[in-house]
């Protein structure tokens, strides 16, 4: 990390002073280590030492303990872990299906912008799944948001060169009704290839030749471009992104905060 921390400097500085000061003269280092054990086998000899000794350790172990797994002094690894543990997730145990996402009539809403080919867009759409599982009155609205020059002409650089395809076949499920049964399969790092997407869709129940028609309409095209200028009216930089209310929110947010700020908005827990 390029950086000298006085205080652990200064703490093995006097840790060597206290050796050196401690020695026992014309005793080498050997005798010094040996003298020392034998010391400390005798002080535990003594029951009220060995008592004492033990309750240090047992102390030092379960703070040690607390401390690993509460990262209570290391909370970004605490949001870290919170936000990998969703990449360990086989499957999605939260799969939602048609086209609402939540309750209808909910007071929080939750606008997602995505692309179907980044990662932590698919660990956000997860946790949305999630979210709306165990809180109620809490709407979530997906937005396509490809980082795709062929649809997206303000990139620069096409990261995700297959993601406008893929959001117009999310689009046109909304079509036959069943946008997030199709939704989940589509989210995919490399490139689905169109065979792929169909298989995908006959899968969660859409008929493929209607999806495939619907996916290269005029309609479909013009939906997804009012998609991308709507994240661009908002100033959106990138995916993954939220809008709460008047709140933007740039990035991936750990489970449990996304889960409380929604709770202090009005969301209510679930039993």
């Amino acid at each position: 990390i390029k950086k000298i921390f006085v205080l652990c400097f200064m703490t093995y500085f006097l840790n060597l002073l206290i050796a050196v000061i401690a020695r026992t003269p014309g005793s080498g280092l050997l005798g010094d280590i040996k003298t020392s054990f034998i010391d400390f086998f005798e002080a535990v000899k003594v029951k009220k030492y060995l008592i004492s000794f033990l309750l240090v350790c047992l102390a030092a172990i379960s703070f040690l303990a607390y401390t690993t797994i509460s990262s209570v002094f290391v909370p970004h690894l605490k949001k870290i872990k919170s936000i990998e543990s969703f990449k360990n997730i086989k499957g999605n145990p939260y799969k939602s299906s048609g086209n609402q996402l939540g309750d209808k009539d909910a007071k929080i809403v939750i606008n997602e912008f995505t692309d179907f080919q980044c990662p932590h867009c698919a660990i956000l759409n997860l946790m949305l799944q999630r979210l709306v599982t165990e809180v109620s009155n809490v709407k979530v609205i997906h937005h396509n948001f490809p980082l795709d020059r062929s649809c997206n002409d303000k990139i620069i650089n096409s990261p995700h060169k297959n993601s406008c395809k893929v959001a117009l076949y999310a689009i046109a499920a909304e079509k036959q009704g069943k946008y997030w049964n199709l939704n989940n399969d589509l989210f995919n790092e490399g490139t689905l290839s169109e065979k792929e997407i169909l298989q995908a869709a006959k899968k969660a129940g859409l008929d493929p030749e209607k999806l495939q028609k619907d996916a290269n309409s005029p309609q479909i095209q013009k939906e997804l471009q009012e998609s991308i200028q709507y994240a661009y009216d908002l100033k959106l930089e990138g995916t993954p992104s939220m809008v709460i209310g008047a709140k933007v929110f740039l990035g991936i947010k750990p489970y449990y905060e996304l889960k409380q700020m929604v709770i202090d908005m009005g969301a209510v827990e679930k039993k």
